[in-house]
């Protein structure tokens, strides 16, 4: 049980923390920005990335072990596309979900927030009994573009968001367990080494989400 949400200044040394790793690891693996086309007369770029290709979602390792604190909120491991042992998109993945911990314990005060481990990016077949948060993180030559999703407790529709990366129009809400990458076409990627910066400034948005989200009524 957590008993109390982290200071903001606790999340700006976080932030900075982070940012600093991602300085010295990461700024001169960036070979390339992906590049966005636009078709004559469409006023809309041509997609870079279709992410909908991969399999469903089976009983493997990738499924939580645990459906989550009944009442409180469980934060799933990023599903990052396409899969990888690269460290530094790794460590890109677990920044992504401990922004994802630090919103959830402040969006929902007192409740108790669990963090599942690398694999962990779904819920059971039985859904889960927290809330869960989660996100999908694609990645392209030192590119990132990161869509997050959130399901209330039960086998339910799970609702996306886009962090960053510009895509497609996203459905409100996809079937339950359904791989979000099925559902996502980019256009252009945001550098992943901004990732920190980006978040950071997204803080505020991202909890107001979360809470908007977690407090609709499943579908």
């Amino acid at each position: 049980m957590l008993s109390s949400p982290p200071s903001a200044g606790g999340i700006v040394v976080f932030i900075l923390l982070i940012s600093a790793l991602f300085a010295g690891a990461g700024r001169s693996a960036w070979s390339a920005e992906p590049t966005t086309t636009v078709t004559a007369g469409s006023g809309l770029p041509q997609p870079v990335v279709s992410v909908g290709s991969s399999a469903a979602v089976g009983v493997g390792p990738e499924v939580s072990k645990s459906a989550g604190p009944n009442g409180g909120v469980v934060v799933l491991w990023p599903r990052v596309i396409p899969a990888t042992t690269d460290p530094q998109i790794r460590l890109y993945a677990s920044f992504l979900q401990q922004t994802l911990r630090i919103s959830a314990e402040r969006a929902f005060p007192g409740l108790t927030v669990e963090v599942r481990p690398e694999p962990e990016r779904v819920c059971p077949r039985s859904g889960c009994e927290a809330l869960s948060i989660g996100a999908l993180l694609t990645h392209d030559r030192g590119g990132c573009a990161v869509v997050g999703n959130i399901g209330t407790p039960g086998p339910v529709q799970t609702r996306l968001f886009t962090f960053s990366g510009t895509l497609a129009p996203l459905p409100a809400a996809i079937p339950f367990r359904e791989p979000v990458e099925r559902y996502v076409t980019i256009y252009d990627f945001d550098r992943c080494v901004d990732m920190p910066d980006q978040l950071a400034g997204r803080l505020l948005e991202l909890e107001n989400t979360l809470r908007a989200l977690g407090s609709l009524p499943a579908p």
